[in-house]
């Protein structure tokens, strides 16, 4: 069952999105993956079959969190924090370093 979770933090795309100068771009970047995630044709078949096998055991859902989810967020939290250095975006935005959507923020997101 490891093996699963490996593989699944692997198969998806959590790729550092790049500053491509516009917030916009770079978020909507980040959203194309999302996308693309879900869109593979192999992915939309084994995906259910994968999560059931997965989601009963907590500490691969652990395991598949870090690998993929957290690095996903500390992605998606660099770009917004480029965008309020940029100007591009407000300085008191909200961003994903709250823990309402996959658990605790991983420390290594810079807030400065």
């Amino acid at each position: 069952m490891a093996l699963v979770a490996d593989a699944l933090a692997e198969i998806f795309r959590a790729d550092e999105i790049p500053d491509l100068g516009d917030t916009h771009a770079g978020l909507r970047h980040a959203v194309d993956m999302t996308i693309d995630n879900y869109a593979n044709e192999e992915m939309a078949a084994s995906l259910p079959a994968l999560a059931a096998g997965v989601l009963p055991h907590p500490e691969l859902m652990a395991r598949f969190r870090e690998d993929f989810l957290h690095r996903k967020r500390e992605n998606i939290a660099a770009a917004l924090h480029c965008g309020i250095r940029r100007g591009d975006l407000p300085d008191d935005l909200d961003t994903p370093t709250s823990s309402r959507t996959y658990g605790p923020a991983p420390s290594s997101v810079d807030d400065s």
